[in-house]
This record gives C-alpha cells, structure tokens and sequence, in this order.
C-alpha cells in the first residue's frame, strides 16, 4: 500500500470514531450521609465528566438537604435533579455540568442555600440550564442566600421555561446568578416568571459572552417575566443586546412580557434594549426610585408586528439612555 493510500485509510478510520456518549449514574444514598461527594452513594464512582452523567430522583427537605463534603468539586456530564429538593452543599463547594442542567419535573421545587451549581461558563461543550422541558409544568428553582451562584455557559443561556408554562426562578436573599437568560423560550411557556429579590441579589452577564442576545423575555411566549425588586441588580458587562418580546426562528413571541425594575433595584447593560422585537404588548418599567442605565440605543417597538410595546420610568424612577431612544422604530 502506498503512503498515499495508507494516509487515505487511516483518515477514513479516524472520522468513523465518535466520543461514547456519557453513562447515567444514579444518586442512591447508600452511605445513608446525604453526601453528593461521597463515591458510595454513586455505585463506588463519583460521576464526573466526560464518562458520567449525574441523576438525582431522591427528594430531601430544608431539614435534611444534600450537602457535599467529601469532596469540594463534583463535575458531571449532565446533570439531572427531577424532584424536589433541597441541597446545601457549602461554601466553596462546585457542582457543575460540563453540558447541561435539567431542573424538569413537573410541579417541583429545587431549592439550592449553599455553593456554586450550574453549567461550566467556559465549557466547549456547553449547552443549556433547563428550568422546564419536556415534562417540566411548574418547574421552580429558589437560589436562596449571600453563599449561591447559578452559573450558565457563555455560549448557551439559562432558560426558565423552555417548553413548558409557569415555571420559575426565583433568586432571593442575597443569591446571585452569572449567566445569559431566556424566559419563556417556546410558545408553549407562558407565565414564567424570572424573580430577583432583596439587596445583593443580582444578575450578572460577563463580558466574554459569546451568546447573540443575552437576556430575552419572551422569546417565543407570552405573559412572561423578569423582574427586580426590593434593591435587586442587573449588569451586562457585554454589549449583546436584550429584547423583551423577542422572536424564536420565525415565530414572534405572543406579547405581554415584562421587564420590571422596582422598588430601588438597578439595571445596567453595556448594549442595546429592545422592547418588542417583531412582537406587541411588551413593556419596560422602571419605578419606586430604581435606576436604568443603557449604554446602547433603548428601542420601543421594533419592526413590523412591533406595536403597543411601552417603557414607563414613573415613581422617581432615573433611566439614562447613552446612544439614542427609537419610538415606533418601524412598529408602534
């Protein structure tokens, strides 16, 4: 066989081969600690990456939460929590998907009090933090207090509501998230709420973000929500863009979806704001002496389809617009 042959073949071999796909491994508490860091509780193994997939179908209570003590870092492939739960995994302590996070049954409730959970910011194979797909009617998770941090990969977003209806994040008592967010992805999810409460709760995109649009409310569905409030903050450090009322593929999102700043929280995003985006009936408000601040061009109805979007700054509300205000900017 010639070189050139020999080249030929061992080319067509290399790209037959694909990565195996990850193995799911089941939380089953057999060292009876609650301990998401101790291998036995996982079949002898701990569920890291890229073998491992982590699923958790064990529901615990505020009383008896999951914690992590073991070890300090636990990184699965997936990482799958399809009850209601509590998990109290301490300061410092990491879990972290390098793909995806599914928060995806019905009616439940994960509620996180310590440590650092999400989807890895710089993971290559970063994908989703799902609050509601498939099955995930009513799909709530609670960041609740000063030691919480949801994170997001920064090719991907953090959807509450992604196919299904009245899902919600609430981020509470001081709990901070670092991600770009949709809420209310598909036309199925309507009224999911994105909640952010009390002083040093906040929301952060950092400027490395390479996602297109880093905050939608409403991309395909309708009477959806983000909201700050009692001294809550968002920051965008990038200078994507954020849409309320948005449009997902070819479908325009069905309107009524609303971006709240109240009760002396603060908004401030380095790009421009879109308050309905080929979509009517959004709205903007900023009010109870809150403060927003856009470095970009703050747009109220944009495009064909783009009526009866409105911004109102009343209640001793501030709003500072640095590159222009577009009113009816080919909508109404």
């Amino acid at each position: 066989m010639t070189c050139a042959k020999q080249g030929a073949f061992l080319l067509l071999i290399l790209t037959g081969l694909s990565a195996a796909a990850a193995t799911d491994k089941a939380w089953s508490n057999t060292a009876k600690d609650w301990d998401l860091g101790n291998a036995a509780n996982w079949g002898g193994t701990l569920p890291n990456a890229p073998d491992y997939n982590a699923k958790i179908t064990t529901s615990t209570t505020e009383a008896q939460p999951f914690v992590m003590s073991a070890v300090k870092e636990l990184t699965p492939y997936d990482l799958t929590l399809s009850t209601t739960m509590t998990l109290d995994l301490g300061v410092g302590s990491v879990l972290l998907s390098q793909h995806r996070i599914l928060c995806n049954s019905q009616d439940t409730t994960v509620t996180i009090k310590s440590g650092t959970v999400g989807v890895q910011w710089d993971a290559t194979s970063g994908e989703r933090f799902f609050i509601g797909d498939n099955a995930g009617h009513g799909s709530s998770l609670v960041a609740d207090g000063p030691n919480v941090l949801l994170t997001g990969a920064k090719g991907n977003s953090l959807q509450v509501g992604t196919t299904k209806d009245h899902c919600l994040l609430w981020v509470k008592n001081g709990a901070q998230v670092s991600a770009n967010m949709v809420v209310g992805l598909n036309t199925t999810a309507s009224n999911c709420v994105a909640r952010f409460e009390g002083p040093g709760s906040a929301h952060t995109v950092p400027a490395d973000t390479t996602i297109s649009t880093v905050l939608t409310v409403g991309a395909n569905g309708g009477y959806d929500t983000y909201e700050l409030v009692k001294q809550a903050s968002f920051t965008n450090r990038s200078e994507k863009p954020i849409v309320i009322g948005g449009i997902y593929g070819s479908n325009p999102a069905r309107g009524w979806n609303t971006l709240s700043v109240l009760d002396h929280s603060s908004f401030k995003t380095g790009g421009d704001v879109v308050v309905g985006e080929q979509s009517g009936t959004n709205a903007l408000e900023v009010a109870g002496g809150s403060s927003f601040v856009c470095d970009g061009i703050l747009t109220v109805g944009d495009s064909k389809g783009g009526d009866g979007n409105t911004a109102s700054i009343r209640d001793g509300a501030t709003a500072e617009v640095k590159n222009g205000l577009r009113i009816g900017y080919g909508g109404g």
